[in-house]
């Protein structure tokens, strides 16, 4: 990839050889196997798999020995949870990801039947564990059409669960989602994800490794037919779909455009150099600063001595901590169900609370706090009585 050359790759006890050809990668794996001869470590011949990369139908052989052992050659491999296939698609992950959905879904088919689980504890339960495994690697994925189809297929067989409506009920996806609370669907959830990855590696200082990677271009032959779609430009169809207007003032307003992938690079570049401006703090001069100001510029924060949570199913919680100058918190919450403006009802979360401090004369002051459908309220002795209730 340009002068970028990356020959392993390393997490824990997996270790990924790369190679332009057969000839290079046999040395690279020789030198690990005496390498790890030295430590006293053997190459299991047998857990070892051998993938080329190629657009090309016609399977190229690749024949790389351990221990006058041939290592197997595949078409696909999974590597730190996401799948490989030989043509570097990602059909084969996205598949995984949908296959491993499925599953959750029908683990999770037994407790959305209880009739004890609010439906709040139900949509907790589908975010943490089918949305977090359908989402799984899925910042660097280019999706098309077909692969959106799948995935929000998943997510609505578990939603209709979750509601109790059925494919006979014939309703719109959008009234499923309005029933459960929901305000973006996967793919959106996905797209949003890819835009932060995106956001996140253009901030990243050029020595860094993803960074030089990810600015390289490969240079090969391209093959023949229409081109791949690649990141940058799944980048820039989102920026496109998502009306992301420029910031460029134009000659008129009517020539208003969608911003591109130049100006997404350069805003984001802009916008990262004013925040480390902004939170710079010169310490040249500390010396000048008086002793005062000079420990509260240096003040470690307080030490937590006692802290508690605890939850339940129907969706209530409580916990409390303590610091080690006095600072007290205590908080409970309960799901409760309540009417609204249209006399619908729905589910609330009714939260009562204190807490306590030393103020600057020694004095304890203690809060009391409650929030339910009626608002916030809150009372002590540093409150003003007649102070409104906010909503």
């Amino acid at each position: 990839m340009g002068d970028i050359k990356v020959n392993c790759l390393l997490y824990a006890d997996d270790a990924v050889l790369i190679a332009p050809s057969e000839a290079e990668l046999q040395a690279l794996v020789t030198c690990m196997k005496e390498e790890c001869e030295i430590k006293g470590l053997r190459l299991n011949a047998n857990k070892t798999k051998v993938l080329v990369f190629e657009r090309d139908e016609e399977r190229t052989k690749c024949e790389i020995w351990v221990n006058q052992e041939c290592l197997e050659q595949v078409n696909e491999i999974v590597y730190l949870g996401s799948a490989f296939s030989r043509d570097g698609r990602c059909d084969l992950d996205l598949d995984r990801r949908v296959a491993a959905g499925n599953k959750v879904n029908g683990a999770l088919t037994a407790l959305f039947k209880r009739q004890g689980i609010v439906k709040s504890a139900r949509l907790a339960i589908d975010n943490a564990v089918l949305v977090q495994t359908l989402l799984y690697g899925s910042e660097t994925w280019v999706c098309q059409k077909k692969h959106n189809s799948k995935l929000n297929a998943v997510e609505m067989r578990s939603l209709r669960k979750m509601c109790g409506v059925t494919l006979a009920d014939r309703k719109r996806n959008e009234e499923i989602r309005n029933m459960a609370g929901l305000k973006d669907d996967l793919v959106t959830k996905i797209d949003k994800g890819v835009l932060r990855w995106f956001g996140h590696v253009e901030r990243m200082s050029e020595d860094r490794m993803v960074k030089k990677i990810y600015s390289a271009k490969v240079n090969i032959k391209r093959c023949r037919g229409r081109p791949r779609l690649t990141f940058e430009d799944h980048v820039s169809k989102l920026l496109e779909e998502g009306r992301v207007k420029s910031t460029r003032i134009p000659r008129r307003a009517c020539m208003k455009k969608i911003m591109n992938l130049k100006e997404a690079k350069e805003m984001i570049v802009v916008v990262f150099a004013l925040v480390a401006v902004a939170c710079a703090v010169p310490v040249e001069d500390i010396n000048k600063v008086e002793p005062e100001a000079r420990v509260l510029l240096v003040k470690e924060p307080e030490k937590i001595i006692r802290s508690e949570f605890n939850h339940d199913s129907e969706g209530g919680y409580n916990f409390s901590f303590e610091t080690e100058k006095g600072i007290n918190r205590n908080e409970n919450g309960e799901v409760k169900e309540v009417l609204d403006e249209d006399q619908k009802p729905h589910m609330v979360v009714v939260v009562r609370g204190s807490y306590s401090y030393t103020d600057d004369d020694g004095k304890v002051e203690t809060i009391n706090y409650s929030a339910d459908e009626k608002g916030f309220h809150a009372d002590g002795d540093s409150i003003p009585t007649n102070a409104p209730s906010r909503r």
